[in-house]
């Protein structure tokens, strides 16, 4: 969870009320090329989130060491695009991988898709919010192989590693563009299974099951030829 959002200064407060005083405001705004203030303050929240985050995408918790702002993209937790008056508001803005930020996209995280007023509660919305969940009660992560799997009865955990496509980690470790099995895709399997054996509750087991049942059958697809269309992949 991050600890403290952003708190912007004077020259911050000019282009939030730039914006804000525009009749004709939209989301195209925040990637004007000629606002220099604009392009400061973007670098200042980056440079913000990236050292409260500790260089941790908010969605994956990937830890990528980079100060290069190429590598990170500002996330709009509700979609600039989606609601454009939240652009700016700090308890929406966070650091996220430039993968998490691009799968999720303008995915819809609310409860009420609807409402008017800036969602300031965790119950307010459907995944992990970086300012108002903590992370880990609600997703489990076997952090070696990347395998992600919702605690138990968790629809944030679920909802999250649906948004953000988390299970791509998994999908890419087993190589699914390789014609062979190598060893990425068999550390899955034994990964998954000694995390079955330790598995403290039924549904945890349930899950990690299934995810071996996924990659057991892709594994055999592969060998026989056979399209992975079937697994949306």
């Amino acid at each position: 969870m991050i600890s403290k959002p952003i708190v912007y200064d004077e020259n911050d407060n000019k282009v939030v009320e730039e914006y804000e005083n525009d009749e004709n405001k939209c989301s195209s705004f925040w990637n004007l090329q000629d606002n220099k203030n604009l392009e400061n303050l973007k670098k200042k929240i980056k440079k913000y989130y990236l050292k409260i985050q500790n260089y941790t995408c908010c969605y994956c918790k990937q830890t990528i060491i980079v100060d290069h702002g190429g590598s990170w993209d500002i996330e709009h937790i509700i979609s600039k695009s989606v609601k454009e008056e939240f652009m700016f508001t700090p308890e929406n803005l966070a650091l996220s991988c430039k993968d998490c930020n691009t799968i999720k996209g303008a995915k819809n995280v609310l409860k009420n898709p609807n409402r008017k007023t800036f969602p300031d509660l965790s119950s307010d919305y459907i995944i992990v919010h970086p300012h108002f969940d903590h992370y880990f009660e609600h997703i489990s992560w076997l952090e070696k192989s990347m395998i992600y799997y919702p605690k138990e009865n968790n629809a944030k955990g679920v909802n999250t590693i649906e948004v953000c496509r988390l299970d791509r980690f998994l999908f890419k470790k087993i190589n699914l563009d390789g014609e062979d099995l190598d060893s990425g895709y068999f550390e899955a399997i034994n990964d998954l299974n000694n995390r079955v054996q330790e598995a403290e509750t039924n549904f945890e087991k349930a899950h990690c099951l299934k995810l071996l049942n996924d990659v057991t059958n892709i594994g055999l697809a592969k060998l026989s030829g056979n399209e992975l269309s079937k697994y949306n992949l």
